[in-house]
């Protein structure tokens, strides 16, 4: 079950950068899977 956040601010933080691994790609990666959480959210 998903909460109810329509009209809510979200706020998702990535805490750690160290799982990066010196390949940048996997920031944009993160990017994309949280903006398809925020968006699934609403």
């Amino acid at each position: 079950m998903q909460p109810n956040v329509a009209g809510c601010a979200v706020e998702i933080i990535m805490k750690d950068v160290s799982t990066v691994r010196h390949e940048p790609r996997r920031v944009w990666e993160w990017a994309r899977m949280a903006k398809d959480v925020a968006e699934g959210l609403g």
